[in-house]
């Protein structure tokens, strides 16, 4: 019998999930029809890294590659079954194509390509979501780094049997991204017959504007042993009005005129044909509203509480957390009438418990402004280098160097200029710690 291999490498924010718990639910339904997909764990949110476990372990550093014996083993096994076809899926699968390739030249690669900029936000959601990130939205949104990471692949890997298709509502064969994969895997009839067991179940939905809003903030606190509890949480909130961009309109119109671009000449240089109907929907394109990263008092007092009355306990630990670290700097500051200062103490032991002194701001005057006029000249940076990251920068040295104090004075001068700027955003609440620590040390 003539076997083949498929693997579909995502890659992310591209439906694999989706995919993913569909034919791990289907498995004895897919092997009726000769593909052989390995079953594999999923979470409660029907979330998981699909096959890649399969096929791979981990490094020291944590990092999955490839793994021969694994890959072996289930090819061997996948020789002794009747299916014809063995299917894997996993986003992981995306960065090690070259290594796969290597081992299975005449396997199909498939993948699926979605507009940039919907891929962008849907990313930074992700982010905010599951892994604490707490910084306003800042990418390259002009960038197509999916296509020109394939254009490196193909360049590298000659020969591979790459088939791209094009991701997004009215884009799939099928109406569906699973309808869409069994179009490749099975002839017409057999599709057919698979597409009424279709789940159409929404797997790791993106947050409404003020859930992410309040999760973002939220990031900012040491939450991660309570993150994946207030995920599940937060998953099940119903999403309230319209999807809003976090990139400006202005900024959308000039980076999908970019996108169509690099889409023009990839599809040329590459004759994948199939990506043609992206292309005319990124021509079509309309612009998304826009709404600014600070969100109102009301929209984050919702969001507080409906998680209040969802899980009081879940809530009440939040809160905690939150009064400990009144210190902490906000780039929202409304974030802070969800959580008022708790007159009650706490019932955790006294020895468990983080001291509650709270440092405030850096009394010092700010940092003159013709002195960094000055240290700019002198030091001969560009003028499109603007007072609050330079003052960051020094900050960040200052930090590095054991002078904490006055890193918290040039951070927080940073930030009363700039209240987003990303580099001093990211240290301040580490040196503001330090500060308070130290503080308690003296006392």
């Amino acid at each position: 019998m003539n076997k083949n291999v498929v693997i579909h490498f995502g890659p992310g924010k591209t439906g694999s999930s989706a995919l993913q718990a569909w034919c791990n639910s289907n498995t004895e339904t897919l092997a009726q029809h000769g593909i052989y997909y390995p079953a594999h764990a999923v979470d409660a949110n029907g979330v998981s890294s699909g096959n890649v476990d399969a096929i791979a372990k981990r490094d020291a550093k944590g990092n999955r590659k490839l793994d021969e014996k694994k890959l072996n083993s289930l090819l061997a096994e996948f020789d002794r079954s009747d299916a014809q076809t063995l299917f894997l899926s996993s986003e992981f699968f995306f960065p090690m194509l070259r290594d796969i390739h290597a081992q299975l030249p005449d396997a199909v690669y498939v993948g699926y390509i979605r507009d940039p900029l919907e891929l962008h936000e849907s990313d930074y959601n992700q982010r905010v979501k599951l892994h604490s990130y707490f910084l306003p939205f800042h990418a390259p949104v002009a960038s197509f780094p999916v296509v020109d990471a394939l254009a490196r692949v193909m360049d590298e890997c000659k020969g591979i049997d790459l088939r791209l298709r094009p991701y997004g509502k009215g884009l799939f064969s099928g109406g569906s991204i699973i309808t869409d994969l069994l179009s490749l895997l099975l002839s017409g009839e057999e599709q057919l017959a698979l597409e009424t067991a279709q789940s159409t179940k929404v797997v790791n939905s993106s947050y409404d504007y003020a859930t992410r809003e309040f999760k973002r903030l939220l990031n900012y606190f040491p939450i991660q042993h309570l993150e994946l509890n207030i995920h599940r949480l937060l998953q099940k909130r119903p999403i309230a009005g319209s999807f809003v961009s976090v990139v400006p309109e202005k900024t959308q119109e000039t980076a999908n005129e970019a996108h169509v671009k690099r889409l023009e000449v990839f599809i040329k240089n590459r004759r994948m044909q199939s990506l043609l109907p992206l292309l005319d929907a990124l021509k079509q394109r309309t612009v998304k509203s826009y709404k600014n990263q600070d969100a109102g008092e009301h929209d984050l007092l919702q969001v507080a509480s409906w998680l209040a009355q969802e899980d009081k306990a879940l809530f009440e630990d939040i809160a905690q957390i939150v009064d400990a670290h009144r210190h902490y700097y906000l780039d929202n500051p409304v974030f802070w009438a969800c959580f008022p200062e708790q007159d009650k103490p706490s019932t955790r032991k006294w020895w468990k418990r983080e001291a509650m002194v709270v440092t405030e701001a850096v009394a010092e005057d700010s940092i003159c402004t013709k002195s960094i006029a000055t240290f700019k000249q002198r030091t001969r940076v560009a003028a499109n280098v603007h007072p609050p990251h330079i003052l960051a920068s020094m900050g960040e040295f200052a930090m590095l160097n054991g002078h904490i104090s006055f890193a918290e004075q040039l951070l927080s001068d940073a930030l009363a200029r700039n209240p987003k700027q990303m580099l001093a955003l990211r240290l301040i609440n580490e040196v503001r710690s330090k500060v308070r620590g130290s503080a308690n040390v003296s006392s």
